[in-house]
């Protein structure tokens, strides 16, 4: 099984309470489940994604044009790997194909960000 998480379920984000609870609970029910399932060799795992998507495409529509390229920036900077969001496609699909293939086995219970090192940099 493969949820969705995000980091904002892992740190505060302001103004965005209700997300960043909902993302809380779904980072603690793939533990959970996880525990609870692993007996039956089921895994479960959540990927936190920093990608391109319709809702991130609206979130910042009430921005101003100063704010939404002080918001890119921050973005951009942010990223490790020195780049906007990933594309679901060429970055978040090979991530899922791993995650529910034979080789993630041993793998279960984990919360993995699939952000370019946007986590490990702010």
């Amino acid at each position: 099984m493969i949820n969705f998480g995000s980091i904002s379920g892992q740190r505060a984000e302001a103004g965005a309470a209700a997300y960043s609870a909902t993302k809380g609970a779904v980072h603690a029910w793939t533990r959970s489940s996880a525990g609870a399932w692993g007996a039956d060799n089921i895994r479960v795992n959540a990927i936190l994604p920093a990608m391109h998507t319709p809702m991130s495409r609206t979130a910042g529509k009430h921005l101003n044009e100063e704010q939404l390229n002080e918001r890119y920036w921050r973005n951009y900077h942010g990223i490790a790997l020195g780049r906007d969001y990933g594309d679901p496609d060429k970055d978040l699909g090979p991530v899922m194909v791993f995650l529910a293939s034979d080789a993630s086995h041993f793998i279960t219970g984990q919360l993995l960000p699939v952000d370019g090192g946007q986590t490990n940099v702010r």
